[in-house]
């Protein structure tokens, strides 16, 4: 699989603890989000329940990812791959 080159991070600051803010999803791409990619992902996690985010939606926030979640998310598919 090619590697991300942007992402979406979703963070919520409520479960800051000692190592920082949490990364609660992510979602990676290959060419620079929208703002319709964006738009479309907020919809998603504030309604599927299947990303377990439904219940804390309300103090979601999203970022452009860093260049460091994106190259651990692009390690982690690569060692799912093998």
């Amino acid at each position: 699989m090619e590697n991300f080159t942007h992402g979406i991070m979703v963070v919520n600051p409520s479960l800051a603890n000692d190592e920082g803010i949490p990364v609660v999803h992510f979602v990676g791409y290959w060419e620079a989000p929208t703002a319709e990619d964006l738009v479309s992902l907020i919809d998603e996690v504030r309604t599927d329940e299947t990303f377990g985010l439904v219940e804390m939606a309300d103090q979601l926030e999203f970022y452009p990812a860093t260049k460091e979640i994106i190259d651990y998310y692009n390690d982690l598919m690569q060692k799912n791959e093998n």
